[in-house]
């Protein structure tokens, strides 16, 4: 896919190589993504959107036409499928009850599948096998939650969490080595 602009607006040139349109039939098939295809990008499930009154280039029907069109590769490079939160309000509105959040969901699901994953989700699982929680208990934290009467984070076997990332093969998904125990 490349950009081609105009005096007004930049433009969005697809190439055909570029399309990959076993992707639509291979979302179709998974559970709640069914009515893919039903999407006739009306806007009515980018109206509430709550990623999109925040971010304008957000529109989950984009998401619906990239994928009927198998932009397989832009999708699961760029940061759109990242960005939805899950709220399904996208659900709620859409006459045509096409499951968009499931969609995206789907979609994600592929994308790990096939080797990609946003930066930030690399992050999170790199702190979870060094850590065992999704950022470091400090000492101020742990000081913090003392002070305010909480009850202390309960210590994480890491040795049992990086098993389970070697099994599941999150580690090699994520491409960090983990030692054996």
């Amino acid at each position: 896919m490349t950009e081609a602009n105009s005096s007004d607006e930049k433009q969005t040139v697809i190439k055909l190589k570029d399309l990959d349109t076993s992707l639509q039939k291979e979302i179709s098939k998974i559970p709640g993504c069914e009515k893919l295809m039903l999407c006739f990008q009306c806007g009515t499930c980018s109206a509430d959107c709550t990623v999109g009154r925040h971010l304008k280039e957000y529109k989950p029907r984009l998401i619906a036409m990239m994928t009927k069109l198998g932009m397989k590769q832009a999708l699961f490079k760029g940061d759109l499928l990242w960005l939805c939160t899950q709220c399904y309000t996208c659900l709620e509105r859409c006459p045509q009850n096409v499951e968009l959040a499931e969609i995206i969901s789907a979609l994600r699901g592929v994308a790990a599948r096939e080797g990609y994953l946003h930066p930030s989700l690399k992050k999170v699982i790199e702190a979870l096998a060094s850590h065992g929680y999704i950022y470091e208990m400090t000492e101020f934290i742990e000081e913090d939650r003392e002070m305010r009467e909480l009850p202390p984070v309960p210590k994480v076997d890491i040795d049992e969490v990086r098993k389970i990332m070697r099994m599941t093969g999150l580690d090699k998904l994520v491409g960090i080595e983990l030692a054996e125990d």
